[in-house]
């Protein structure tokens, strides 16, 4: 049978949906009620320090977090997530020592290990970055943002056979991910051939030229049902595609004329 819940649960439930549909200040009020009711319920500073953390409101959010640890030392995701509101707020070496925490109470989270190796990236730790991406790997299932950010630590150490492989990987797995095919094309040209360079280009404006009509057609559905708040992020979502694509496209252009003008000579 189960067991009813107890006001404060309740409070944190209706908190959770509101937070499900993007009304963060309803979610933080039923947190809020909840914490009054019961102080001693973890999971309530959880779920407000992700929503004080989604209103950019990261000081409340370790704090939050912090709570939690304090509560159940052992909590499986206030690490990480303190982790993440400690990096936007600049301070890698807490976030670090987070995301590490949390490896250690669950190392069969690939995804942290996700995040702690792209971290390390951003930080030019290029070997710790491959070590980390490496192991997220061997954790099923398999990421394609993993392939494609190895992919990037090797082009950067110039392992341009490596990056492509990976970078292959990341476009098998999901194909609608532009970044991959863009890279490689970079990977291809800097390998001396321009016309798949070009090639790959072209593949990733395609991709996101259908990546930006399928956020406007959702925006569109969402302002027919009146959810304005859904639509006006999926039309700002379609723009910022839509202007990555001419982006690119710009730049294939470039390498076009660039090729013709050395006559089309490829490695």
């Amino acid at each position: 049978m189960n067991r009813m819940l107890s006001d404060a649960e309740m409070h944190m439930e209706r908190g959770m949906v509101h937070a499900r549909n993007s009304y963060i200040d309803k979610a933080i009020a039923n947190f809020d009620m909840a914490i009054s009711i019961d102080p001693n319920l973890a999971e309530a500073y959880f779920h407000r320090g992700k929503a004080h953390a989604e209103k950019k409101l990261f000081d409340r959010a370790i704090e939050d977090f912090s709570k939690v640890i304090e509560l159940k030392p052992k909590h499986l995701g206030a690490y990480a997530n303190r982790g993440f509101a400690r990096k936007e707020q600049g301070d890698i070496k807490g976030a670090m020592e987070d995301f590490t925490k949390e490896i250690e109470l669950d190392a069969t989270d690939n995804l942290i290990l996700h995040i702690r190796g792209s971290t390390r990236a951003e930080e030019h730790d290029y070997e710790g970055a491959i070590e980390d991406l490496s192991k997220a790997l061997e954790i099923p299932p398999k990421r394609a943002e993993t392939f494609f950010v190895r992919g990037l630590v090797r082009w950067h150490k110039r392992e341009l056979d490596e990056a492509i492989s990976d970078f292959d990987k990341a476009a098998e797995i999901n194909p609608r991910l532009s970044e991959a095919y863009f890279w490689r094309g970079v990977a291809y040209s800097e390998k001396g051939n321009d016309e798949q360079g070009i090639a790959e280009r072209d593949k990733a404006i395609g991709v996101k030229k259908e990546n930006a009509e399928t956020c406007w057609k959702r925006a569109i559905a969402h302002a027919q049902k009146c959810d304005l708040r859904r639509a006006s992020k999926d039309f700002e979502d379609a723009i910022k595609t839509f202007d990555e694509a001419a982006q690119q496209s710009l730049m294939s252009a470039l390498l076009r004329a660039g090729r013709a003008r050395r006559g089309g000579n490829d490695k």
